[in-house]
């Protein structure tokens, strides 16, 4: 090759490995697959709000939220929810802690 010649471009000779960011990828969309299909079993199966909300909480680990529950159920209104944990904590099922903005729910091991 002469002086002031430009080499060209190889395309073959590439130092990038772009498969761990493929792999990522692919790891955030079977995760976005995984919490789709669990939101639909709880549409599609032909259960009480009560047992809904059992569901979700049976998948829970520490505190959880009213607003917790509402984005795991989004078809059950608010006061529905509310209606939910309070019975589940009549039964004894769940427990609550807090009061007001700070109210939050824990699961009691029976």
């Amino acid at each position: 090759m002469e002086p002031g010649e430009i080499e060209p471009l190889l395309l073959n000779e590439s130092t990038n490995d772009n498969t761990p960011l493929v792999k990522y990828l692919l790891g955030i969309i079977l995760a976005a697959y995984r919490d789709f299909e669990e939101r639909l079993n709880l549409i599609n199966d032909k259960i009480s709000a009560i047992q809904a909300v059992e569901n979700v909480i049976k998948n829970r680990i520490g505190k959880f939220t009213k607003s917790d529950i509402q984005e795991k159920c989004p078809a059950l209104a608010h006061q529905t929810i509310e209606k939910a944990l309070k019975k589940l904590c009549d039964n004894d099922m769940i427990e609550k802690k807090g009061s007001g903005r700070t109210n939050c729910y824990m699961r009691k091991n029976l």
